[in-house]
């Protein structure tokens, strides 16, 4: 790969900033010098902003572009295979030579980092400034964000609030838009090639094409409902729009030119399947555990389901393989790939206690686990990075592992606090079923050792028993209404801890109408 021009990006973004002309295609990601890992200058404090050195230019109602134009803003170095990474900042994996590419800030200043989809920009958070670095030349944008927001970047264009103006640059120009803003302020996504733009502005979605302009209403005002995401899926083919109404969430499937593709309503949260006909989402079984339904997209009628499952994956933001096989899905004993015609494949090398399994968005036998390390559906190695033990404060931002494409790995370090999300507990071991389904969850008494195990009247083990089921003892569970010690928000589960060690409990009732309390280590599937 040649390295692009730095003049040229270095102009680009200036560009940007003043709102002139010109045309300019970028490159692919440079090959630079190889550097040896060492602490990150700060940014330049010379660099003013735009505005101060050309006021002549703001606009007729003085709306501002609040930005500086730095020509350093993070440190690049260039790390070999196996080398480790001792300090937060933007790391790209490449996956064929496992080659890793860094861009740093001084550890205790950086709090946050992302990276575009298509995998140009680098959005950083550091002390009382943002930042979006091209990677292209390391020139960057930098704000404080108390005037400055950045909504979206891809490709040659950014979407972003100032001076309560939304404004596009592109480079052909840039302007502010005209729209009212909400209180509360807009959320964008950018088409992978920054040809659309969708808007979220209140109770409103948009529709808007940075060329030309041209801002229609894709969605209009639904009372009593709010738009709570825009996503781009199907391999970034189309836009997913959710939000949420009285009577429970709802989606539709937008082109990215403004055009609809499909009513995926019904109560569901859904993700379509890379080529539209299928959906994935989660349920509730029983009170007691969730599970992870595939179903045709046309209809949501279920095709198969795991129970004891979910789509829980930190590091993850698609669970289809790209092919659409199947789908990623989190059990008891680890991360597995449930495919549409009812199987469980297991993926060696993965855990529960690491951060998730995430399929590559164009290799169907590829997967990150943990951020880190790259394997193949047999678990092989091939590419990986290691984290320095002795490096302390140092937790993964909220950055995916992959981008558009399965070329390179995204690794995000930040300085503090842990980052990502919390995986509920599944609570059972997989079970796979065909529709129909039964709405209580059909379990049975499995001792181990034991002639039976104590039925009880509280989630306790020094509670009342009301009798003693010998294995095999069919059950199906019940939800309580009822006091009971700290659960998940299964209505069927308690969480207790007893002699130091948290024990959890199942809502059950007997062919005989017997209800009470079982512990789930001695339940399975019937």
């Amino acid at each position: 790969m040649k390295r692009h021009s730095y003049i040229h990006v270095a102009v680009w973004l200036t560009v940007l900033l003043s709102g002139c002309s010109l045309l300019g295609t970028p490159h692919s990601t440079t090959n630079r010098e190889h550097t040896e890992a060492q602490e990150p200058v700060a940014a330049s404090s010379q660099n003013s902003s735009y505005d101060e050195q050309h006021s002549e230019d703001r606009k007729p109602e003085n709306a501002q572009w609040r930005v500086a134009l730095l020509q350093s803003a993070m440190q690049t170095v260039q790390l070999k295979s196996g080398q480790q990474i001792s300090q937060p900042g933007m790391y790209f994996l490449q996956v064929e030579t496992g080659q890793i590419e860094g861009w740093l800030m001084p550890s205790d200043q950086l709090i946050g980092v992302d990276s575009s989809a298509d995998g140009r920009w680098i959005v950083a958070t550091s002390g009382e400034k943002g930042y979006l670095v091209d990677r292209y030349s390391g020139t960057a944008l930098a704000w404080k964000p108390n005037e400055f927001q950045l909504l979206a970047a891809e490709a040659n264009t950014i979407v972003a609030l100032s001076d309560a103006k939304l404004w596009l640059s592109t480079d052909s120009g840039r302007t502010s838009v005209a729209l009212d803003l909400t209180p509360d302020g807009p959320s964008a996504l950018l088409s992978p090639n920054a040809t659309s733009v969708f808007l979220v502005n209140g109770r409103k979605v948009y529709h808007l094409e940075p060329n030309s302009r041209a801002l229609s209403v894709v969605l209009p005002s639904l009372t009593g409902s709010l738009v709570t995401a825009l996503s781009s899926v199907r391999n970034g083919k189309a836009v997913l729009i959710r939000w949420d109404t009285p009577s429970g969430p709802t989606a539709q499937m937008y082109s990215w030119e403004g055009m609809p593709l499909q009513d995926l309503g019904a109560k569901k949260v859904v993700i379509p399947s890379p080529d539209g006909t299928e959906v994935v989402w989660e349920e509730e079984v029983g009170g007691v555990t969730t599970s992870v339904v595939i179903g045709d997209a046309r209809n949501l009628q279920p095709i198969s389901r795991v129970s004891g499952s979910s789509l829980c994956a930190p590091g993850s933001a698609n669970p289809w393989l790209s092919d659409g096989s199947g789908v990623v899905v989190r059990t008891a004993s680890g991360y597995r790939v449930f495919s549409k015609d009812g199987r469980l494949k297991e993926i060696p090398g993965n855990s529960l206690t690491g951060d998730g399994l995430s399929p590559s968005p164009d290799r169907a036998n590829v997967f990150v686990v943990d951020r880190t390390r790259v394997i193949d559906q047999e678990g092989r190695v091939l590419a990986a990075v290691t984290l320095d033990p002795n490096a302390t404060g140092l937790s993964f931002s909220g950055t995916t592992a992959w981008g558009l494409r399965g070329n390179e790995v995204r690794i995000g370090l930040k300085y503090g606090g842990r980052g990502g999300i919390a995986c509920p507990p599944v609570n059972l071991p997989p079970h796979i079923e065909r529709p129909p389904f039964i709405e209580a969850a059909a379990l049975k008494v499995a001792t181990s050792g034991m002639d039976c195990i104590d039925l009880r009247n509280e989630p306790s083990a020094t509670a009342t028993a009301l009798q003693c089921l010998p294995s095999g003892t069919p059950l199906t569970t019940s939800p309580y209404s009822g006091s009971k010690p700290t659960s998940a928000y299964l209505s069927a589960v308690a969480t207790a801890e007893e002699l130091g060690t948290p024990r959890i409990w199942l809502h059950v009732r007997t062919v005989a109408g017997q209800e009470g309390w079982v512990l789930r280590d001695y339940v399975t599937w019937r």
